[in-house]
C-alpha cells in the first residue's frame, strides 16, 4: 500500500514532465516513421565525410575516393 502511495505521489509531482515526455516520444516515432530513410541517408553521409576527410588530407583524393560506395562516387562525380 505504501508503494502505491509513493507511486501516486511521484505521478502527481511529475505529471507534467511525464506528459511532455510521452508527447516527445510519440512525435519522435512519427518523425522517424515519415522521414526515417532521409535521416538515415544524412547520417550515412556525415559518417562518410568524417571518414573521407582525414584520408583525403593525408593520402590524397584518389585514396579517399576508394572508400566511397560506388553509387555515392558516381553521384558526386
Amino acid at each position: 500500500m505504501n508503494e502505491l502511495l509513493m507511486a501516486l505521489q511521484i505521478i502527481s509531482d511529475h505529471g507534467a514532465q511525464i506528459l511532455l515526455t510521452w508527447i516527445a516520444v510519440m512525435l519522435t516515432i512519427l518523425v522517424l516513421a515519415k522521414y526515417g530513410e532521409m535521416i538515415w541517408k544524412i547520417i550515412q553521409g556525415l559518417v562518410l565525410i568524417i571518414c573521407w576527410l582525414p584520408i583525403f588530407l593525408v593520402a590524397g583524393q584518389e585514396r579517399a575516393d576508394a572508400i566511397k560506395p560506388k553509387k555515392v562516387a558516381d553521384d558526386i562525380d
